[in-house]
């Protein structure tokens, strides 16, 4: 009687994991929203500069607004997704500060408005209380949607990598929530200098997603 009881548990233990690797498989869309960051490898948007008349500027960059995703992709198993991303990264601002006959005068203007498409494979782990921690590696193109020349293209390559949590509650497996930290490394032409310029635009977010 004991082996027919194991048998039964086995067996119900079995079915319930085939019955949620299933349930794991298919398609899902989603939103998000989360913080911004630009990180400037080579400190090219910030720093001192002379004009041609001479006056000295001071010149600082930062990112305002919300980094808005927009996430598709099909899971195959508890393991392994494929996931595109649109990302909007809001507008990065740059102040620039001049030193006119001993008076500062200052303006701000919005110089780049950077977007970025990616294709990357998310690769976790599923348990069955619902999380899942995955990290994502892939490919992007990134739009910098330029306001003034300052770079050779608008539209640049670049490598998506993050990290993150997912949970999907087992009384809703069709709804996901998302905590993450996600980058685009990708690199710039400048127009006035030979090197190319590194750039990482991040962003740590919260999604949520349905599984069709």
């Amino acid at each position: 009687m004991k082996y027919i009881k194991l048998l039964a548990v086995l067996s119900a233990l079995c079915v319930a994991s085939f019955s949620y690797a299933k349930d794991a498989r298919g398609f899902y869309v989603g939103v998000g929203a989360g913080t911004v960051e630009l990180n400037d490898l080579d400190d090219s948007l910030n720093g001192p500069y002379e004009d041609d008349s001479g006056f000295t500027h001071q010149v600082s960059t930062k990112v305002d607004g919300t980094a808005i995703k927009l996430i598709a992709g099909y899971q195959i198993n508890r393991v392994l997704a494929f996931e595109a991303q649109y990302t909007k990264y809001g507008d990065v601002n740059s102040t620039d500060t001049t030193n006119v006959f001993g008076h500062q005068v200052k303006g701000t203007k919005t110089i780049l408005a950077p977007e970025a498409f990616s294709f990357s494979l998310n690769a976790g782990y599923t348990f069955n209380n619902g999380l899942r921690p995955f990290g994502i590696l892939g490919m992007s193109a990134v739009d910098i949607n330029q306001s003034l020349k300052l770079y050779a293209d608008d539209l640049n390559p670049g490598m998506r990598y993050g990290v993150g949590l997912e949970y999907t509650p087992p009384a809703m497996n069709r709804l996901s929530i998302r905590t993450a930290y996600e980058a685009d490394m990708f690199y710039l032409d400048p127009k006035e200098a030979i090197e190319f310029e590194d750039y990482i635009l991040s962003s740590v977010y919260v999604s949520l997603s349905y599984k069709f």
